[in-house]
């Protein structure tokens, strides 16, 4: 018989031709990213706030050493802050240090004494700070000691306190104040302390329940 030769056809498929996906690179300034803080903070180094953080940027006010502020952001040159008369703006990251967990504020302006345990306000009273002449330094120290039932001796005075908790060395501390019936207001400027931070007795009672030698102090008008 006639032998027909098998013709076997190529079915291998024919690529389709694709186009090349070019994916654009974007470039994303790291000054554009914040990430959040919320936490209070002071001032190191009077600054000046700005309306932005870009070259652009405009003064819009002063702020002085110390003063406390709240750092809403960050994107690690600049920080977004509230002021305590509620302005917002943008500072250098080098002129600002985040407040810890545990510290104890004094507020020269208000007269009042805050102390912040674990993040939370566990104290909040009215004191009596520094007279003219004998104004409580401003600054960020630390508790230096704690001391009980002891006497402060001065040039004029000679007077018995139950707690007396040194913050700076100018020998200036937190201290109960028998022989005062009020705290606050503008008692200072007429009746004030050589410097020491006037309490009442339960105040500083519970003052020393919540801080311990080595506790932030911030101090500022």
């Amino acid at each position: 018989p006639n032998v027909v030769d098998a013709h076997t056809e190529d079915i291998t498929p024919t690529p389709i031709p694709t186009e090349e996906v070019v994916i654009p690179t974007v470039n994303i300034d790291p000054q554009t990213i914040f990430r959040t803080i919320d936490s209070y903070a002071y001032i190191t180094n009077t600054t000046m706030l700005y309306d932005s953080y870009d070259k652009n940027k405009q003064e819009l006010m002063t702020i002085e050493q110390y003063q406390k502020v709240f750092a809403i952001s960050t994107n690690g040159e600049y920080y977004k802050v509230e002021t305590e008369n509620e302005n917002i703006g943008y500072i250098p990251a080098n002129n600002i240090e985040i407040l810890p967990e545990n510290y104890v504020e004094v507020d020269l302006s208000s007269q009042t004494v805050r102390v912040v345990d674990d993040y939370k306000e566990v104290l909040n009273c009215e004191v009596v700070t520094g007279a003219p002449g004998h104004e409580t330094n401003e600054g960020y120290t630390e508790i230096l000691d704690k001391t009980y039932d002891r006497p402060l001796v001065g040039p004029t005075w000679y007077v018995d306190v139950n707690y007396f908790f040194p913050f700076n060395y100018s020998e200036e501390g937190f201290h109960d104040a028998s022989w005062r019936s009020e705290f606050g207001g503008d008692i200072h400027t007429y009746n004030g302390s050589h410097g020491c931070v006037n309490m009442d007795e339960e105040d500083v009672k519970t003052m020393d329940e919540h801080v311990e030698v080595g506790t932030k102090v911030l101090v500022h008008k």
